[in-house]
């Protein structure tokens, strides 16, 4: 009997949480308005949306309590409100809207783009994994809850958007990175922490200021988890004196704020940033860096004076933060006047790239250079064809492009309209329905983990 009774509580149970959550299957471009989903029910909600499929919250004011987003693509168009919820291998753009995340939120092998002055505000705490998020425009990411934990993700900050930290700790572990700029001196983008702290967990792992306007701000220090070191940037430690008043370079404001400028990085060994007082007989006049056809870029400098001064070693880098040697150039070792140096990279890269300078003297010493940054052509072009199109497009990859690649489409208003992502193992053919999109012309965004690869347009005709 007993059993019985027992049985009976756990069915009871069973049916109760069951009965407890609502669950959609999306398999067509839908809008909340048109659903009306009742996510404020008090049971929980999931929605499972197919890939390629949209749907767009177009409805005001939606308050979403312990909501799951599965799969497909999330065109928030009206500020909403999210009650714990959580995302899993979505595409989620924001265009001039909020997204509140209040109680604990999750996101997991997720694409966020937020355009515009659009803005995501978190009230809890949020754990990002294998994540992507891109901000345009004036927009911003706040954290005003809890922690903020992130493990091999990415976030990216252009033109004048922002992070802000009020709480904490930012953790960043597992090659997670915050980057401010893009490599343009007109961005603004910036990293503000009031206090909060940061907390970085390995060697792959930090903060990259682009450029010269682009800065970190934090009153507390930072530790490095990995040798269990904290480091600061006010005053009087020397980060907060650097790259101050430069060319086209926002005032420091006095060396008593917790300010460090970029170029700069942020890791596990401190701040590496282009003031760093001076290891070598070398005084380095000019470095720069342009990118020629062919997807080559040429590297330029200049000394004015070597003393014992042994080579140079070239380093490039895809973020800012880890770094390679791509080639030497023998220093003329000790003259008083003028030496130019020129070393031009052949290797295939894409969007952006850093470089800076190791110079090495002859008792192997050695100092960095400030960081140059470039913006770069594609490695190859993709076809996108036929051009105009009806219900289908097809995507030709050269034998260069390989990996995990994403199609955007958006339209003239600039809202994303279609995304879908690829792998390519080096070259092939990929067919692409746009037969539910209206008529009209597209602007195209085809990229890679590693950045932009190639813009364009795309006219649909029927």
């Amino acid at each position: 009997m007993k059993h019985i009774q027992f049985f009976l509580l756990m069915l009871t149970i069973l049916l109760s949480n069951i009965q407890a959550q609502n669950t959609y299957t999306i398999t067509a471009n839908t809008t909340w308005s048109s659903k009306n989903y009742p996510t404020n029910s008090g049971k929980s909600s999931v929605f499972n949306i197919s890939s390629g499929v949209t749907l767009t919250i177009d409805q005001k004011n939606v308050t979403c309590s312990q909501c799951s987003f599965n799969g497909g693509i999330l065109q928030i168009t009206q500020n909403i409100s999210c009650q714990g919820c959580s995302f899993s291998n979505d595409n989620i753009s924001l265009s001039g809207v909020s997204m509140t995340l209040n109680g604990s939120s999750t996101f997991s092998k997720v694409s966020l783009i937020v355009n515009g002055a659009g803005t995501e505000v978190a009230n809890g705490s949020v754990t990002l994994s294998s994540s992507t998020f891109a901000f345009n425009g004036s927009s911003g990411y706040t954290n005003n809850g809890g922690q903020l934990d992130m493990t091999a993700s990415v976030m990216y900050f252009y033109d004048n958007t922002s992070f802000l930290a009020n709480v904490g700790p930012v953790n960043l572990r597992s090659g997670s990175l915050i980057i401010a700029g893009n490599g343009a001196a007109t961005s603004h983008s910036f990293v503000k922490f009031n206090g909060a702290g940061l907390d970085i967990f390995d060697n792959t792992s930090g903060i990259v200021l682009s450029n010269t306007n682009n800065y970190y701000y934090n009153w507390n220090a930072f530790t490095s988890k990995s040798n269990n070191k904290t480091y600061t940037t006010t005053y009087p430690a020397a980060p907060s004196k650097q790259n101050c008043g430069g060319s086209g370079q926002n005032a420091c404001g006095g060396y008593s704020t917790p300010v460090v400028y970029g170029p700069a990085t942020f890791n596990y060994g401190g701040v590496t940033s282009s003031s760093s007082a001076t290891l070598l007989p070398v005084l380095l006049t000019d470095f720069t860096v342009s990118a020629l056809s062919d997807n080559q870029v040429e590297i330029n400098w200049s000394t004015q004076m070597e003393d014992n001064a042994s080579y140079f070693s070239i380093e490039k880098s895809s973020n800012g933060l880890t770094w390679e040697d791509i080639g030497h150039v023998a220093a003329k070792g000790n003259t008083p006047t003028v030496t130019q140096y020129h070393f031009l990279d052949n290797g295939p890269s894409v969007s952006v790239a850093y470089y800076r300078l190791k110079m090495v003297d002859l008792d192997n010493k050695w100092t960095y250079s400030d960081i140059q940054v470039v913006r770069l052509a594609p490695v190859a072009r993709i076809g996108l064809y036929p051009n105009p199109a009806r219900d289908f497009v097809q995507l030709a990859f050269p034998q260069s492009v390989s990996g995990d690649i994403s199609l955007e489409l958006y339209n003239q208003s600039g809202q994303l309209v279609l995304r879908n992502g690829l792998h390519s193992a080096g070259g092939g053919n990929f067919s692409i329905s746009v037969g539910q999109l209206v008529p009209g012309i597209y602007y195209v965004k085809i990229s890679a983990k590693g950045g932009l690869l190639q813009t364009g347009k795309l006219v649909l005709s029927r």
